[in-house]
């Protein structure tokens, strides 16, 4: 298996394309977007808060914790984070 540069996926994968890959709806809100969070399920529409200028993502939730692209894959599919940066790589051509 190819190695993966984890700060070159982070440089060239979005927040927000992750969101995407993930099919999490969110509404902007300001210089964020908002919607429930894909991890804890909390129903609330403001729970879930992602941050473009920084590329975090945080959960006012039930989760309480947030992180970059990797993380969210990571969390939101239950994957380690070697797999969630694999398929956000395959998946946006990044390495």
């Amino acid at each position: 298996m190819a190695r993966i540069d984890f700060a070159a996926l982070k440089r060239g994968v979005t927040i927000e394309q992750a969101c995407s890959l993930l099919g999490i709806p969110l509404k902007k809100t300001g210089d964020q977007l908002r919607g429930s969070c894909p991890i804890c399920s909390h129903d609330s529409p403001r729970a879930f808060v992602v941050t473009p200028k920084l590329g975090l993502y945080w959960c006012f939730g039930h989760c309480a914790s947030g992180g970059d692209c990797i993380e969210l894959v990571s969390r939101a599919r239950q994957l380690s984070k070697r797999e969630a940066a694999r398929l956000l790589a395959d998946h946006y051509g990044s390495s």
